[in-house]
């Protein structure tokens, strides 16, 4: 089964982040951080649902710009 994207979201205070939440067979649930140049800041694999995912992704994204 190829790779499935649950959820694009723009997030930040500018709106200038790409929060996607996907589920990859070998890696289960995940989410990605994408800045607006396009580069991955942060990728963690191994959710146990996309709202968990969701969730830790919202919560490094507020750590990160502390």
């Amino acid at each position: 089964m190829p790779d499935l994207i649950h959820s694009i979201t723009h997030i930040g205070p500018k709106l200038n982040f790409l929060l996607i939440i996907l589920h990859k067979d070998s890696q289960g649930w995940l989410f990605r951080l994408v800045d607006d140049q396009g580069t991955i800041l942060q990728e963690q694999i191994g959710k146990e649902n996309a709202i968990a995912a969701e969730q830790e992704g919202r919560q490094w994204l507020a750590d990160y710009q502390r």
